[in-house]
């Protein structure tokens, strides 16, 4: 059962090692702005996500449960939990602008989309 543990955390950290490849690369394409503040912010997310899981890893593979790994575990967890609630905090107010059914949207875009 152990062995099936591992070979899920670790298929999922290299999932999360491919993610952060298309992120970073997806936040070249975005020269500044609010989308590149989002997939930053998303990028530093998931790299926290990704030390996370390598530390389940490795706190499953060598037994080393309630050690600094552990605790190590736990903060890059809250880091990515942050990083992903700014990331979507700062897309939310986006989407307030830019979403079609927004409130906020300006009256010429509205009539232009009407249209």
């Amino acid at each position: 059962m152990l062995g099936m543990f591992v070979l899920l955390t670790a298929l999922n950290a290299v999932l999360m090692f491919v993610t952060i490849i298309y992120l970073l690369k997806s936040n070249i394409r975005f020269t500044k702005g609010e989308m590149q503040k989002i997939t930053w912010n998303f990028s530093f997310g998931t790299i926290f996500l990704f030390g996370a899981i390598v530390s389940m890893l490795i706190v499953e593979f060598l037994s080393l449960q309630n050690s600094i790994l552990d605790l190590i575990q736990r903060i890059f967890l809250i880091f990515s939990s942050y990083y992903f609630l700014t990331a979507s905090y700062k897309l939310y107010k986006v989407s307030k602008v830019l979403g079609f059914a927004s409130s906020d949207m300006p009256e010429k875009l509205k009539k232009i989309l009407k249209k």
